[in-house]
């Protein structure tokens, strides 16, 4: 079964995946016959399952050996091909660590934020938040109707509201052009 981490921070060239069992702590080397074992200093470049950013997303994934097993996954950027004990100290992008974990109400909003703007999410060039918007205008003002320009205030706001929507339309009611202001 794959793991996906996100390597929260920006790019990371040499990625590594590291399993360990939750049971005794042991963790996963992937050299000779591989199996889970007490972590031992001499073997840390063992350690280290391959992963693979996922596009440009920011999201890494890697197999897991062993998807029966209760555990834990660490996702770290080694600075060379194999992992060191430097790169487990220094270079920890992710850890799943069971139960809640505290993010400050700043890494919330950014992490919200991302989601929210993320182009391509939806549509070409649309972001989810755009879209959001746009659901939530066509619950609002309706301007103009008949016209043959009819105007869609953003939801919640008055006649002076913003105008997220613009239509043109032809005298059967055809809408024939749309302007978004999201």
């Amino acid at each position: 079964m794959a793991v996906k981490l996100s390597g929260l921070g920006g790019v990371i060239t040499n990625p590594k995946g590291v399993r360990t069992r939750d049971s005794d702590l042991a963790i996963w080397n992937t050299a000779g016959t591989p199996a889970f074992e007490t972590y031992n200093a001499a073997n840390i470049a063992d350690y280290g399952i391959v992963a693979a950013e996922m596009g440009a997303t920011g999201i890494y994934s890697f197999t897991d050996p062993v998807d029966t097993v209760p555990g834990r996954f660490v996702l770290i950027a080694a600075a060379g091909a194999n992992l060191t004990v430097a790169d487990v100290r220094n270079n920890v992008f992710w850890e799943n660590v069971a139960g809640p974990f505290a993010l400050t109400s700043g890494e919330r909003d950014a992490i919200t934020a991302a989601m929210l703007d993320l182009v391509n999410t939806i549509e070409p060039g649309i972001t989810l938040r755009q879209a959001i918007r746009a659901l939530l205008t066509r619950a609002g003002l309706l301007s103009g109707a008949g016209t043959g320009t009819e105007v869609m205030k953003a939801f919640g706001q008055g006649p002076g509201g913003v105008v997220r929507l613009t239509y043109t339309v032809d005298p059967s009611g055809n809408i024939t052009a749309v302007t978004l202001n999201l």
